[in-house]
């Protein structure tokens, strides 16, 4: 059996000790893995109605989002208009129309 801890725990062991909201999110949401498609998940289990992950399962989630940093990933990425989704790209486009309007 796993040795389960508490989401605030997880926070303590993680370097900057991200929030428990963080790690909620990690658990509910997941977390997209930098230069792929892919979303880590932190493995997570309830017990009542309290949420618990373990150490092991912190370890393979935090493995997961290294592992291609090193292989594919470049050092910096620069965002560049390309980038962006064409429902964001409309939506900066109507942004600039209107504080062109307005003068700004």
């Amino acid at each position: 059996m796993l040795n389960y801890i508490t989401l605030r725990e997880a926070a303590g062991i993680l370097p900057g000790a991200p929030s428990v909201c963080t790690l909620w999110r990690w658990c509910r949401q997941g977390l997209r893995v930098r230069g792929t498609d892919r979303v880590a998940w932190l493995k997570h289990v309830y017990i009542g109605r309290r949420l618990y992950t373990s150490s092991e399962w912190l370890q393979e989630f935090l493995d997961e989002l290294a592992a291609p940093t090193a292989s594919t990933c470049p050092a910096t990425v620069t965002l560049r208009w390309g980038n962006r989704s064409p429902d964001r790209r409309r939506q900066i486009a109507e942004a600039e129309r209107i504080l062109e309007e307005a003068g700004i």
